[in-house]
């Protein structure tokens, strides 16, 4: 029983990663028309808790990450997968391999092109632009930390490519089984690294820099525990594979070529 249990909380926990990171609002290709969506759909909702209890307008504020809205979106999301994981448990029993193994495929492409779309935003300098003159005549005061983080990187313009490029790297590395280990490690070493960043400068991404180390703790949870048992030296036999959906050559090999191109079509949209 208790063996099930840590299963049970295994897989709602994917299936709250998998609809928090489906939902969340993101200001890149291909996202505005589910972005418009989640809008109209979710935004009445936030809009009443927001204003009859916090006196703040959706308008305003929207659903950008550390916002009161994005709060209160990943608690619909926590509660919509409660709904989806109790229906699972009553009446799909055996679809939980299939279902866990839909998770852990949408989780590394989604991680796949998070990092690969972000490292081309370096690279193009989109993010971490180069500082205008009003920038750089402004005090640190009154740039507040978040701007001058920015504006330091965008400056140091062969640290930002750099990034971009080992970001890229460690993409193409995790769509592949064979490099997916090295890839899922790299990544939670830069995720821990942003994240800390993110928290430390007070960067307005931490709540969804934080669920993206989530996922990725998520996805490396059978790596880590192989790596634990082998600094304990204890014998076993599990491999710790991520076991993602399996299905014929005829359908797979088109469809990765599908979601390949959309990922490189999202990096390069912004300079096309």
């Amino acid at each position: 029983m208790k063996a099930n249990s840590k299963i049970n909380l295994h897989l709602f926990l994917g299936i709250s990663l998998t609809l928090v990171l489906l939902l969340s609002p993101l200001p890149v290709f291909g996202r505005v028309w589910l972005n418009q969506t989640i809008e109209y759909l979710l935004g009445p909702i936030t809009e009443l808790f927001v204003s009859n209890f916090f006196g703040q307008s959706q308008s305003q504020y929207g659903f950008y990450t550390d916002s009161l809205n994005y709060a209160l979106l990943l608690a619909i999301c926590i509660v919509i997968s409660i709904m989806v994981f109790g229906f699972v448990q009553l009446f799909f029993q055996n679809l939980k391999i299939l279902i866990q193994q839909f998770i852990n495929t949408f989780l590394i492409y989604f991680l796949a092109w998070i990092f690969a779309v972000y490292g081309a935003y370096k690279l193009f300098g989109i993010q971490f632009p180069e500082p205008n003159s009003m920038i750089l005549q402004m005090t640190l005061e009154d740039l507040g930390q978040d701007l001058a983080f920015w504006s330091l990187m965008g400056i140091n313009k062969t640290l930002t490519i750099a990034i971009g490029l080992i970001e890229i790297l460690i993409a193409v590395a995790l769509l592949f089984k064979k490099t997916r280990s090295i890839g899922l490690f790299l990544m939670l070493i830069a995720l821990a690294q942003i994240v800390l960043i993110n928290f430390a400068f007070d960067i307005s991404v931490k709540i969804f820099s934080a669920l993206l180390l989530l996922a990725v703790i998520y996805l490396s949870y059978p790596f880590l525990c192989q790596t634990l048992k082998w600094f304990m030296k204890l014998k076993t036999s599990d491999r710790g594979e991520i076991q993602t959906l399996k299905m014929s050559d005829n359908y797979r090999k088109p469809l990765k070529f599908l979601i390949l191109s959309w990922i490189v079509i999202s990096a390069l949209t912004p300079i096309l």
